[in-house]
């Protein structure tokens, strides 16, 4: 009985991922109306393994939005962080605020959201490694970045050089808010420091 169950569940998770698939591949989502899509199917194309389409539409989307929105307002990026995929997790977080709400509305909301972080002249960024990993932030958004760890009750200078106490700090903060803990920031990180007061 628990095999059968188990082999009608198998054959029907098969069969509706299949349809899913098909789906995407006759009518693919298109980069230019991505931004009319909920924040719900958003994240619910992120939750599943497939749809590589669908993703990279969003993605393409996202990325193509920021840099307009950075051109429209005069400035190097509105993002300080030099990873699509950590804008797409920003992103993602403010959409988990309002589901219903569409793409574009989320992700306005957050880029208007990191308006301390714009980077407004030099486009010079930092190489951060850790563990093997690395990232690329903007100079100019080191400073805003420990204003905000200062505001968070951290007693770092606001010198505009990412050290260690930076590092640390950021590190800290990522530990406090479950995050893996990391000494530089991400998307999320960026998220937990400019979402409104709850």
């Amino acid at each position: 009985m628990v095999r059968s169950i188990l082999f009608c569940c198998t054959i029907w998770l098969v069969s509706s991922t299949t349809a899913v698939l098909a789906q995407e591949q006759r009518n693919p989502l298109n980069v230019r109306n991505a931004g009319v899509s909920t924040c719900k199917q958003f994240l619910d194309t992120f939750s599943q393994p497939k749809l590589e389409i669908t993703k990279t539409a969003f993605l393409q989307w996202i990325a193509g939005y920021s840099t307009a929105a950075s051109r429209a307002s005069n400035v190097v990026d509105v993002f300080p962080i030099n990873d699509t995929m950590e804008l797409i997790s920003y992103v993602a977080l403010v959409c988990r605020e309002s589901p219903q709400a569409t793409l574009e509305t989320a992700a306005f909301q957050g880029l208007t959201r990191l308006r301390p972080f714009w980077v407004r002249e030099s486009p010079n960024r930092l190489t951060l490694t850790w563990n093997d990993r690395k990232t690329e932030f903007y100079e100019a958004a080191v400073r805003p970045l420990q204003k905000e760890l200062v505001q968070a009750g951290f007693e770092i200078s606001v010198d505009g050089a990412y050290g260690n106490q930076t590092g640390n700090a950021v590190q800290s903060l990522s530990r406090q808010i479950g995050l893996q803990p990391t000494p530089f920031p991400t998307g999320a990180l960026l998220y937990a420091l400019t979402r409104p007061s709850q």
